[in-house]
């Protein structure tokens, strides 16, 4: 019993007959009647009621053999499906680290977009937060994971690392009602020179190092820092009206559900690359690359 034989048997069973079930498998009509009867001989069973070259009906073995002939069939076309999916690269693992710094909706929907058009590409997201955010890019170089999602930078200097910009960021200060600045439409960095503000204690040390030298370079001086354990204690210490924090416009989204109070004012002096959404990589592969382009269709969305 072998393929041939099974498709052969679920076309006849369909047409009920063997001149139509001849022509749709482009063989002649007794070709495929001795095909059915070396069928029958194998299996020990009658498949069809005959009389003559016609065919009457299907016996019960003939019903039983068709549903386990069908499952077969299915279970080889998905076998194929996969087969040509491994072929063409597109199947495997991808495994993705994701910094809590940003807005996760173009993320969400380019694994969707992903799980969609790639089913037999199985992904595996995590979240890094706390200190385990620290561990982001080791993770990365280790290849523990082929791609992160953070900030640029984190990737920009390290050796060895590639990465594509996701969505610029245009540098921006995020107060509370409140605070001496809240009714300002536009900020310069001037206007928080020596002004108290609040950081991520657990934030990378280079994107804080990148800031305070940006701000060092307009001869503006950081005031005294709180560094808080979370994005809430940091909203908790703006709510006082005394301090400010530099997320970037790109904290917009994250920012929703605190409603009219907060207000994230863009700064005159624009964009500043290290605050980018970057997707980084060490090998730029095929499912790399699929996903960059998943990606790239939600931001267009």
């Amino acid at each position: 019993m072998d393929i041939v034989a099974l498709e052969s048997f679920v076309t006849v069973y369909n047409y009920k007959n063997f001149t139509k079930a001849a022509d749709k498998l482009y063989i002649s009509q007794p070709a495929l009647s001795r095909r059915m009867k070396a069928l029958e001989e194998e299996l020990g069973i009658t498949l069809f009621k005959r009389r003559g070259t016609s065919i009457e009906g299907i016996t019960e073995g003939g019903k039983f053999f068709y549903k386990e002939a069908v499952k077969l069939l299915n279970q080889a076309d998905e076998m194929r499906l996969k087969v040509n999916r491994f072929r063409e690269g597109v199947s495997g693992t991808l495994r993705i680290a994701v910094s809590p710094d940003y807005s996760l909706s173009v993320v969400l929907k380019a694994i969707q977009k992903m799980s969609i058009e790639w089913p037999y590409i199985e992904i595996i997201p995590e979240c890094y937060t706390d200190t385990k955010n620290l561990d982001l890019l080791r993770f990365l170089t280790e290849r523990s994971v082929d791609i992160a999602i953070t900030s640029r930078a984190e990737v920009e200097d390290v050796p060895g690392i590639g990465f594509e910009v996701i969505k610029e960021n245009i540098s921006s200060v995020l107060i509370c009602r409140g605070h001496k600045l809240y009714g300002r439409n536009r900020l310069t960095l001037a206007d928080l020179h020596e002004e108290p503000n609040c950081s991520l204690y657990n934030a990378n040390s280079l994107t804080k190092a990148k800031i305070i030298q940006w701000m060092n370079s307009m001869d503006v001086r950081v005031g005294p820092t709180v560094y808080c354990r979370s994005y809430q204690e940091i909203m908790l210490y703006l709510s006082t009206g005394k301090y400010y924090c530099l997320p970037g416009v790109l904290a917009n989204e994250l920012l929703q559900s605190y409603g009219d109070d907060f207000h994230n004012i863009p700064l005159i002096e624009g964009q500043v690359p290290i605050g980018d959404q970057v997707l980084a990589y060490v090998e730029k592969t095929e499912t790399v690359e699929k996903f960059l382009k998943c990606i790239k269709d939600s931001i267009d969305v």
